[in-house]
């Protein structure tokens, strides 16, 4: 097994993924200093990753400090277009937009400071739509008109605090309004994404279901198809087994049948040298065909054909029990040429 070895990049990568964890976790409870230390470490490990930028403009947001709020948000729009964009990148350029928007909203004392407003949140939008900036610059454009309606009044430079006395309520009551509209909206698009995620969670389940079932039907067929293939076997090899015997049986029968086949006949006559088929026993003792002994007696012979001394008598007596012997023997004969050509 090779040694593991330290991959310095992979490890700088992991060390900036905790960082933004670390700030994002501190954001979440509202620790916004706290984040912006995390923020800022991060942006200072990866300065090409602009999202560290946008999270510290919004943690200085969240502790009111708008003007750095700006200043993040412009270099994180200048690093932006640096480094290009894709479909990731213009989501993190239309938020750096909206958040700059917002900061300027709250620094935005007259109807003209709201026009640079206006302006961010339609480049955000354009960059890449999203339901907060949509419900930022409907705002925006109302407190414009606000703004527009008491300057059309005419209020003398004197009466600016009760200019900024008359706009303040109704500033205060859209912005209220704003946030409700905001939430509400956020509210209904995070119940929609939970109902799609308990959907997709409940076909998952169904899936998955499925899936064990069809696993547990395939693990049944193939225990049933392995005990029918072990069944098969031990009877295919019982069945071999038992040709095997046959077999032995038929090879050990066929050796004996050709071994009778191929055994000197017993009963050869001295005089024809085959097979007798009439025996006759003549005075010296032996056996002679008797178509080979007649001949014999008749050429004018007296004497043995196997001795060559005279004979006693030329009386023939049957050899009745070597007749039977001989009959025998060719039924044998005749049943391993059968059996033979059978095999």
């Amino acid at each position: 097994m090779s040694p593991v070895r330290f991959n310095p990049w992979r490890a700088a990568e992991a060390e900036v993924q905790g960082v933004k964890r670390k700030g994002d976790s501190c954001y979440n409870k509202g620790s916004y200093g706290k984040a912006i230390k995390h923020y800022t470490r991060g942006a200072e490990l990866d300065p090409s990753d602009i999202s560290f930028l946008i999270k510290r403009a919004k943690a200085l947001s969240g502790l009111g400090q708008y003007q750095e709020c700006v200043r993040d948000c412009n270099d994180a729009l200048r690093r932006g277009e640096e480094l290009g964009s894709g479909s990731s990148g213009n989501k993190l350029i239309s938020e750096a937009l909206l958040w700059k928007a917002s900061a300027l909203e709250h620094l935005a004392d007259c109807a003209a400071d709201y026009e640079q407003v206006i302006l961010l949140l339609r480049r955000s939008l354009e960059t890449c739509h999203s339901e907060e900036a949509q419900i930022r610059l409907k705002g925006a454009l109302f407190m414009r008109e606000q703004y527009e309606e008491l300057k059309s009044q005419k209020l003398e430079c004197g009466a600016y605090p009760t200019y900024t006395q008359h706009l303040y309520p109704a500033r205060l009551e859209e912005r209220i309004n704003m946030d409700k509209t905001r939430l509400n909206t956020l509210l209904k698009h995070a119940t929609k994404e939970l109902q799609k995620n308990e959907d997709k969670l409940s076909e998952e389940r169904s899936r998955r279901k499925e899936y064990e079932d069809m696993v547990m039907a395939i693990q049944a067929s193939i225990e049933q198809l392995t005990m029918n293939h072990d069944a098969e076997l031990k009877s295919v090899r019982e069945d071999k087994a038992n040709l095997e015997c046959q077999l032995l049986q038929c090879t050990e029968k066929l050796e004996r049948l050709q071994s009778i086949l191929n055994r000197e006949p017993p009963f050869t006559c001295p005089i024809f040298l085959h097979v007798m088929e009439d025996p006759y026993i003549t005075a010296d003792g032996h056996t002679y065909d008797g178509e080979a002994i007649r001949a014999w007696l008749d050429a004018g012979h007296d004497t043995s054909p196997v001795t060559n001394l005279p004979l006693e008598h030329m009386e023939l007596i049957p050899n009745r029990a070597l007749r039977s012997a001989i009959v025998w023997w060719h039924e044998q004969q005749n049943a391993a040429r059968e059996h033979r050509d059978m095999a």
